[in-house]
């Protein structure tokens, strides 16, 4: 990218001038730069959507006030698991890496290398509630533990109107806030969109395989989060390791690709607000999302957004999209619900990943449900679903 830069100054600009009119060069310069100034405020909005809560202080707890849609789907219940549902619960911290864990290390669990990674290079804490199973369960899952997984702008009681259900049914479950989100570390950096919630999904699956002691780690996860789970899950997988560590994916309304997302989202945002502009940038569309997903790859750390398959094994699994590596997870269960009015992230994204995913894989198109929504419309449905789901694999 340098080299590029540095051609174009020492290079193409001084043969412009030479071979061209100087009124012709503040042509191109004029047509560029409105382009250029578009492109880097829409990729900063991506990172820093209004919609995005910055990480509180963990002295001041979570924030008292839900903003958006999830204000309707929660309710009054976004205190605590003790107060919302008399449901006790422990906080915990996570030790988190910033880079991705060495995939050797997980190999062999008893030699305490990703321990020692962990506490060499930590460079962030997550905080969660961890939850027992109800003791008065005779059908204690002693073996299994949730791990549930938040969308972006939210945190950890994304999935806490969904506890009960796991609670009363023999589950233990961990809720995380991930990086930059609720009250775990955040160092201003916005959302990863997948890429650095991958690192934290891992982390929290190793935590429960290895601190907690459960044999099997289960993923429940919804937009932003679903996605990050495909990709973790994908990157821990048995092709690279022979004790993965999650088990089972449950991914509701995940987006498959950044660019498909971001076009869905040059929908909306040149729709409503760069009217008359947005006439003339759909028909670049296509080239827009492309641009916008380049700088918001670089602006996350990330060189490469979209890779040949013949580079996928020498390049990290968080420079890719959930539809690349989705192959990964069997033979391993996952299971993809989305709602069919989902106008956030188009149900048209689970259908493409489920095309992708290999067997055992199945998918639930909830009608008329909207974005992290399918339980507020069919809370009996989707708890079958769900419990179906685990009970088939024995999970």
């Amino acid at each position: 990218m340098k080299f590029l830069v540095l051609l174009c100054i020492f290079i193409f600009i001084p043969w412009l001038f030479y071979y061209f009119h100087f009124s012709l060069l503040i042509i191109i310069l004029s047509f560029l730069l409105p382009i250029i100034i578009v492109v880097q405020y829409i990729s900063y909005l991506f990172l820093h959507p209004k919609w995005h809560i910055s990480t509180r202080n963990p002295k001041n707890g979570l924030p008292v006030k839900i903003s958006g849609s999830a204000a309707q789907f929660y309710g009054s219940k976004i205190t605590n698991p003790k107060i919302d549902f008399n449901i006790d619960f422990t906080e915990v911290e996570i030790d988190c890496l910033d880079k991705w864990p060495v995939l050797s290390s997980l190999e062999d669990a008893n030699d305490n290398h990703l321990t020692n990674l962990n506490l060499k290079h930590k460079s962030h804490i997550l905080r969660a509630w961890f939850v027992l199973p109800n003791s008065n369960n005779n059908d204690i899952k002693t073996s299994t533990c949730i791990l549930a997984v938040h969308g972006a702008g939210r945190d950890r009681r994304n999935f806490m109107r969904h506890l009960p259900i796991f609670h009363s049914s023999g589950y233990a479950v961990l809720l995380i806030d991930c990086r930059e989100h609720g009250i775990s570390d955040s160092h201003g950096m916005g959302i990863g969109w997948a890429s650095r919630e991958a690192i934290d999904v891992i982390n929290a699956a190793y935590y429960i395989k290895y601190k907690l002691n459960y044999n099997k780690c289960v993923v429940l996860s919804t937009s932003q989060g679903a996605s990050a789970s495909i990709i973790a899950a994908a990157y821990c997988g048995p092709k690279y390791v022979s004790n993965p560590l999650i088990d089972a994916v449950i991914a509701e309304n995940p987006y498959s690709s950044k660019e498909l997302l971001m076009t869905t989202i040059l929908d909306e945002f040149l729709g409503h607000n760069l009217y008359p502009l947005s006439l003339i940038l759909n028909s670049l569309q296509r080239l827009f999302s492309i641009l916008i997903v380049f700088i918001v790859n670089i602006r996350l750390g990330l060189s490469i957004s979209k890779t040949s398959s013949f580079l996928l094994h020498s390049i990290n699994h968080h420079h890719l999209n959930p539809i690349q590596v989705i192959h990964e997870i069997s033979p391993r269960p996952i299971l993809l619900m989305h709602g069919t009015s989902d106008r956030t992230i188009p149900c048209q994204h689970s259908e493409l990943l489920y095309n992708e995913a290999r067997n055992p894989k199945k998918i639930w198109f909830a009608e008329g449900a909207l974005h992290t929504a399918i339980y507020d419309k069919y809370p009996e449905l989707w708890k079958s679903t769900v419990l179906n789901f685990l009970k088939e694999y024995n999970l």
